[in-house]
């Protein structure tokens, strides 16, 4: 039995999950120890899925499913100084997912400074390997603070699947149980489920 899912498998609705095939992949391609989405252990931007190389080196992977989000990503602060050469809290490659007609679009306004995957039912494919940007090393407080990171994203799924056993039949109108209650509709219900701090 395959230890990660198979590629195959990384859909919703017939439609490409492109963060979970980025995940897949960092693990199984990438041999990543560690793999976060929306979680950066230094810098203070929120990339969509980053990976930990046994040599603490970081893969990020940003997501695009449209030729106008990619467009909107170069006004970001981070993204405008590694194309000004300057760069921001780089990783050691970076690379974007698209899908795979997305990808043909995106590839001849790709960054020098980029590589790009594209998404298909089948798995992902290097269509341009990134370069390296940086071998800047994470430091074992940085490894810790990751590790941390993980263990609150890994936390925070178990509480998403077992929220159904907290549901209250209590109608919308009704004032939350707690401050720090937030209500969210499960199966047709409405669930009391504790709000989480930036997990």
């Amino acid at each position: 039995m395959d230890r990660w899912p198979r590629a195959e498998a990384l859909t919703v609705d017939k439609k490409l999950n492109l963060e979970a095939l980025a995940f897949h992949w960092l693990l199984t391609e990438r041999r990543c120890w560690a793999v976060l989405w929306e979680r950066h252990p230094t810098a203070h931007y929120r990339p969509d899925v980053l990976g930990v190389t046994r040599g603490r080196l970081l893969i990020e992977i940003e997501c695009k499913r449209t030729l106008m989000d990619f467009n909107a990503d170069q006004s970001k602060t981070h993204i405008a100084c590694r194309t000004a050469g300057f760069p921001s809290q780089a990783p050691w490659k970076f690379f974007y997912l698209a899908p795979a007609e997305l990808a043909t679009d995106i590839k001849p306004l790709l960054p020098a400074w980029a590589g790009l995957l594209s998404a298909e039912s089948s798995g992902l494919t290097v269509q341009v390997m990134a370069p390296v940007l940086t071998v800047k090393r994470l430091t074992v407080r940085q490894c810790v603070k990751l590790t941390h990171l993980l263990a609150n994203q890994i936390a925070a799924m178990a509480w998403n699947n077992s929220q159904t056993q907290y549901v209250c039949n209590a109608p919308a109108s009704t004032p939350d149980v707690s401050p720090h209650a937030n209500r969210q509709i499960v199966a047709g219900h409405e669930s009391c489920t504790p709000e989480t701090d930036d997990l």
